[in-house]
């Protein structure tokens, strides 16, 4: 086990849990906090050596919210967009941790492969 790549997930996991909580509670500062996490979480993916494609997926939630959060503080757009951008980097961060369970599993594989 590695101590990196449990952090990871567990920053990953909670930016997708936090991100299912915008979405029945919609709240500013909610928002804030999932931008922020999503951003950690996607700094803490360029040094677990994760795969281009599930560091590509969080890079657009990050895109999703950071979006989100500037349309909500300026009152740019509709709550209905809003919300459709937040459900869109919900998506796309379930998509990255998919990927990252097929990794593992990839790499469980080939581990085993070698005794």
């Amino acid at each position: 086990m590695f101590l990196g790549r449990i952090i990871y997930i567990f920053f990953s996991i909670f930016s997708l849990s936090l991100t299912v909580s915008f979405l029945y509670m919609p709240n500013l500062v909610l928002l804030f906090v999932i931008s922020c996490v999503g951003a950690v979480s996607t700094l803490l993916r360029i040094g677990s050596g994760a795969k281009t494609e599930s560091f590509v997926a969080c890079l657009v939630a990050d895109c999703h919210y950071m979006f989100a959060f500037v349309a909500m503080v300026g009152d740019y757009l509709s709550d209905k967009a809003i919300y459709a951008a937040v459900l869109g980097g919900c998506v796309s961060n379930l998509i990255a941790i998919v990927m990252l369970l097929l990794e593992n599993k990839e790499s469980n594989h080939s581990y085993q492969d070698e005794f």
